[in-house]
């Protein structure tokens, strides 16, 4: 192999796909973000190639102000019983978690705007995919022909037929990694299991059967699928950057 062939090889940097439910599992209150921070820093030093689909990023801000909402709401004080004490009792009782749910909802606030800043400027960083109008058309064909066929990615019932819930969301990312990404080696980091052979276990970490032969049908290069960005930043930097503890939160 020539010279100039190893060194192209060689400098070859990894293009990375985030599904939005990786993003989002950030904003449950307590979680470290420690994997979105050090996600940041090798996409702004150029070591990855983070690939960002407009859907992507439209999904994230249509969505987030009803997940946030959702977290809130999942603070286990509200709506606490208080029972079997005096009523003096029971107002004092009351006045304590009610400071408690202050505090706690003074810290998720500031967790979730953390969370946001941080994503926000990851997608800064990323290479946004954009489409013109031309594109999207074409783009609308292929998704729709996959949606009527029933193929993955997508939403499956447990008996294994197809959710047919009008959602394309996974097929127009998908389709747009197979037309803009197929010229380096990809990883899709997703615990979704729309993307997942699920044949494999709880723990797979496969691609489903069919999504990996359309990418072998238009690229050499390597795929692979991560469950948490965590462990993929680890192996990205072959040493534990994030602690055990934190990849399996």
């Amino acid at each position: 192999m020539p010279a100039s062939a190893k060194k192209n090889k060689k400098e070859q940097t990894t293009t990375v796909f985030i599904d939005t439910s990786i993003f989002f599992s950030y904003l449950k209150p307590g979680t470290d973000t420690q994997p979105l921070q050090e996600l940041k820093k090798l996409t702004k030093q150029g070591r990855i190639s983070l690939l960002i689909p407009q859907q992507v990023k439209d999904e994230y801000y249509r969505s987030i102000s009803r997940r946030i909402a959702i977290e809130r709401k999942s603070n286990k004080l509200q709506n606490q019983k208080i029972e079997g004490f005096s009523e003096p009792a029971k107002t004092r009782i009351k006045d304590i978690i009610d400071q408690e749910i202050k505090s706690q909802e003074r810290k998720t606030g500031e967790h979730f705007k953390k969370v946001d800043e941080l994503i926000t400027s990851i997608f800064e960083e990323a290479q946004i995919i954009q489409l013109s109008e031309g594109e999207e058309e074409e783009l609308f064909k292929k998704v729709r022909l996959r949606y009527l066929k029933g193929n993955p990615p997508r939403k499956y019932k447990d008996d294994g037929k197809p959710q047919y819930d009008e959602s394309y969301g996974d097929a127009i990312n998908w389709e747009l990694i197979l037309t803009k990404a197929s010229g380096n080696d990809l990883v899709i980091i997703t615990y979704d299991t729309d993307y997942l052979d699920v044949s494999s276990g709880e723990d797979t970490q496969l691609l489903n059967r069919l999504l990996e032969d359309e990418w072998k049908k238009i690229s050499k290069n390597k795929i692979s699928v991560f469950k948490s960005l965590g462990k993929f930043i680890n192996e990205i930097e072959k040493r534990e950057v994030i602690k055990k503890e934190i990849v399996e939160e």
